[in-house]
């Protein structure tokens, strides 16, 4: 009886350090998988303020440009009522 309660216990044992292994793999994996997860976000918002960057260059220029086209305007009108 006493055999068949140690050999219980050992693989009870066993078992116990089984699981513990293949969860500390799970979590080992979904630790690197948040990472990664975090490394790609990074990058895309990186991305997208360099691109917002970008877009408020544009306007800038575009801003600049429409008012040098309506003091072009007014000069042509000036000499139209000349």
């Amino acid at each position: 009886m006493q055999d068949r309660y140690e050999a219980l216990r050992k693989e009870s044992k066993e078992e116990e350090e089984k699981l513990r292994v293949r969860y500390q793999k799970v979590i080992k994996d979904y630790s690197k998988d948040r990472q990664n997860l975090v490394d790609s976000l990074e990058k895309r918002i990186l991305s997208l303020e360099k691109s917002i960057r970008k877009i408020f260059s544009i306007l800038e220029e575009l801003k600049m440009l429409k008012t040098t086209v309506k003091e072009l305007e007014i000069e042509k009108r000036v000499r139209e009522l000349q």
